[in-house]
């Protein structure tokens, strides 16, 4: 993997906010990937995270437990000597010191909402290339953008467009040929799937209540407009967008004063959302690669969130340490544990599925893992009656298939119980 780290944030300690009662973590300077069960809060640490570098809220702000009075929110950014300290109580927290040196930031939430950050640093005024004016670089912006509106736009009261989107975009860069354009395709087919490759379409016109061309992508079986395509597919798309928008606002910002390279952050809750085992197999790996696709050179740190043995399995090759952190959440005692774990290579899916990680005994249904510990207990104690052997023999029918392992295993104890072995 050859993205750089930018170790943009070192830090964070929680105290009577969120779902533990305390919580400490260092984080790993370019992959962060957060597993564990639902509820035990992988997505609010990333809004923490997000907090912690950019100051403001990708969701709902934190506040104190329900039970305390008040609570402390600690985070150290990767130049800061010191933590930075927050206390704060029933009312939402809001950061109180700017953003750090993160030049991008990028949010994308489990149910495809964003949040951009675009930093083109301090404001200067500086004559322009004829020397008959002077510009204005520099400032920040930032944009929270419901998923519909990364494909339609960001309008403000006043109905100026704040975010233009995707569609109003798309069809210009294409038409026009702008380098952005052959930007934003090669991210697509970076991280598409190897078996069904996205390729841009020309934009049609589909609804003639809508007079706008809506881009098309171009799939084995036709030409599908992007406001038909899979869930799967916008949320992919989306992401290649946001990426290439969010480094030409910064050059925009900026005025290319900088050759230094961007320091990007990216947040994505529940990265395999929508998408196939094979494609989720292929993701974090093409998310690597596509950020050293982009037009400027990058150093990034990734927080990611996945409930998915396919992601874990693909990081076998991808991540190790220093650089990049495992953390599992879990409980303990009935409290929220958060520990650094080891990289291992446990091979395929189910191996992952009964790590520690995920916990599971078996990798099948439950029917057929409570069939399992049966046949083991039968076969360390053999005591069975007639009936309960044939009600066993009956399940092993209906739950395991013919090449199971297992099964092969209580034919042979079935043989020798009978005397036939």
């Amino acid at each position: 993997m050859g993205v750089e780290p930018a170790g943009l944030l070192d830090w964070v300690g929680l105290e009577n906010v969120g779902p533990a009662d305390r919580l400490e973590l260092s984080f790993a300077p370019r992959a962060n990937l957060f597993t564990g069960d639902n509820g035990l809060g992988k997505s609010f640490l990333l809004e923490v995270a997000w907090w912690a570098l950019i100051g403001t809220w990708p969701g709902k702000p934190a506040m104190a437990r329900s039970d305390h009075a008040a609570g402390v929110l600690q985070c150290r950014r990767g130049q800061e000597a010191s933590p930075y300290r927050q206390v704060i109580g029933k009312r939402p927290a809001r950061r109180e010191k700017s953003a750090s040196d993160v030049d991008i930031g990028i949010f994308i939430a489990a149910n495809g909402d964003a949040t951009v950050h675009v930093n083109g640093g301090d404001l200067d005024v500086v004559p322009n290339e004829s020397g008959s004016d002077f510009e204005v670089y520099g400032g920040e912006k930032d944009f929270n953008i419901p998923f519909s509106e990364i494909f339609d736009g960001l309008k403000q009261p006043s109905k100026r467009k704040l975010f233009q989107g995707l569609i109003a975009e798309w069809v210009p860069w294409q038409y026009k040929k702008d380098p952005d354009f052959d930007v934003f395709r090669n991210l697509i087919e970076q991280l598409s799937p190897e078996r069904e490759p996205i390729k841009l379409g020309e934009p049609k016109r589909i609804d003639a209540r809508d007079g706008r061309l809506i881009p098309c992508l171009i799939l084995p079986y036709g030409d599908v407009p992007i406001t038909h395509a899979s869930a799967g597919m916008r949320r992919i798309v989306a992401l290649a967008y946001l990426m290439v928008w969010a480094v030409r606002e910064h050059r925009f910002l900026s005025g290319k004063r900088s050759s230094k390279p961007i320091n990007l952050a990216l947040f994505i809750d529940e990265i395999e959302a929508h998408l196939h085992p094979a494609w989720q197999r292929l993701i974090l790996p093409a998310l690597m690669k596509a950020l050293e696709a982009l037009p400027v050179p990058v150093k990034a740190q990734i927080f990611v969130t996945t409930h998915s043995p396919m992601v874990m399995a693909s990081t076998e090759t991808l991540c190790a340490d220093p650089d990049d952190g495992l953390f599992l959440f879990d409980l303990d005692a009935g409290k929220v544990r958060l520990t650094r774990q080891l990289w291992e290579k446990y091979g395929d899916a189910s191996a992952w599925l009964q790590s520690d990680l995920f916990g599971l005994d078996e990798a099948r249904s439950k029917p057929a893992e409570e069939l399992i510990a049966d046949i083991a207990a039968v076969m360390d104690f053999n005591r069975l009656t007639d009936d309960e052997f044939q009600a066993l023999d009956a399940r092993v029918a209906q739950l395991l298939p013919e090449q199971d392992p297992m099964r092969a295993r209580w034919i042979v104890w079935k043989m020798k119980r009978s005397g036939q072995l």
